[in-house]
């Protein structure tokens, strides 16, 4: 993950929601949050022990992670997956698939395709459908062969693995949204070959045949800078995401009792689950609610604190009987405030104490990114020996 800081960045600059990555070489599966550019990396690979050629990953932009209903499953090192909500409790397939390419040692091409027609048939046919494949395919200009699937305005010509993502595509009824905009090869083209030169069409973007309206536009970034030989392949849809909901409290099984007594739990036989399962993660922060401690020869200089759950306790007590006219939203309010009141009198704020390092110098690596980012733009604009040694001396800074 060392350039996962710098990606976001990019990403960021192009407002970009989602972004699945592919050859990422990360081992196993787990996920890491950029603070700076506010992104979320969740990615899938092979265990630690063997040879990690692949790898498939997702970034999420962390306000839309906050409305995942769960998240992205890892089906292995090339396939990943994640579903998205949308309103009307409409519901979007987001697949993240990487094959090798044909001079590729592995001879797993069969094995990812079988994998993929598995997941595919797993989703719910009313859910819309978009898979971001690196496939390493070239699939031609043949639109009268593959109607429905091809566009018009595919590029170059078909190989053997362009002829399985077509079989693929007529099979689950998608299409590949690059061939279907007309648009100049510099955004078509997403990967030059590095003997001939030649620029070809290896990423793709599927969706199903029925929402293609939905498409607005798939074009490869020409200026994007994401340390690869792949150019950065954007598609804006026309989708809207379910809205945030209002996130349900959870109350520990001590304090119900207090609750009954003040008149704001009708069951106080009911128990509380908890969140046990939060317990050995390590992105949870726990705080020690136990009253301050002194060693034995130190005495205290102030009047020891009650315990929270006293003081809340004390507080609900205090608390006028609900009238029966009084509704949920009501007693709620009154739950809500008085444990705001009594965790900001015990607690207090917390203070960040460990200032990260990139934020004491945003302001320089925005300038290098941006320095960066102009030399990348002269070199694709003017390919000479000093534009690519300008932007390989910038790239050792960056």
């Amino acid at each position: 993950m060392a350039d996962y800081r710098r990606v976001a960045r990019e990403l960021a600059r192009y407002k970009v929601d989602i972004a699945a990555l592919s050859e990422t070489r990360f081992s196993e599966q787990g996920q890491l949050e950029e603070v700076g550019a506010s992104y979320t990396f969740f990615w899938s690979g092979r265990p630690k022990a063997e040879r990690r050629d692949a790898g498939v990953a997702f970034a999420i932009r962390n306000d839309i992670v906050g409305r995942l209903p769960c998240l992205p499953q890892g089906i292995n090192d090339r396939l990943m997956s994640l579903r998205l909500p949308f309103r009307g409790d409409n519901f979007a397939t987001i697949i993240s698939c990487y094959a090798p390419p044909m001079t590729s040692s592995d001879c797993g091409e069969g094995r990812i395709y079988e994998d993929l027609h598995a997941l595919l048939a797993t989703v719910p046919k009313a859910d819309k459908l978009i898979v971001l494949v690196d496939f390493n395919a070239r699939v031609g200009t043949d639109h009268a062969a593959w109607q429905g699937v091809l566009g018009p305005h595919g590029l170059g010509s078909c190989h053997a693995n362009g002829l399985l993502l077509l079989r693929t595509c007529a099979e689950h009824r998608l299409l590949l949204s690059n061939t279907f905009f007309r648009l100049p090869t510099r955004e078509k083209a997403t990967w030059m070959h590095p003997r001939s030169r030649r620029w070809h069409l290896l990423d793709y973007v599927l969706v199903r045949r029925r929402d293609r309206q939905d498409v607005l536009v798939t074009k490869a970034i020409r200026d994007a800078d994401g340390w690869t030989d792949h150019r950065l392949v954007i598609s804006q849809m026309r989708l809207r995401l379910q809205p945030r909901r209002r996130p349900q409290g959870h109350v520990d099984a001590p304090s119900v009792a207090a609750l009954a007594s003040a008149g704001l739990c009708s069951r106080p036989e009911a128990r509380s689950t908890g969140r046990a399962g939060n317990q050995g993660d390590p992105r949870c922060r726990w705080l020690d609610r136990s009253p301050p401690r002194h060693l034995p020869d130190e005495a205290p200089t102030a009047t020891p604190t009650k315990a929270p759950s006293n003081q809340i306790t004390e507080k609900l007590e205090d608390l006028h009987a609900p009238d029966d006219n009084d509704t949920v939203e009501t007693r709620w309010c009154q739950l809500r405030n008085v444990i705001q009141s009594t965790a900001l009198d015990v607690l207090g704020r917390a203070h960040r104490r460990h200032q990260d390092w990139f934020d004491d110098n945003d302001a320089d690596i925005s300038n290098l990114l941006a320095e960066k980012n102009r030399l990348h733009k002269a070199y694709m604009d003017l390919r000479t020996d000093a534009t690519k040694a300008a932007l390989f001396r910038c790239h050792r800074l960056v």
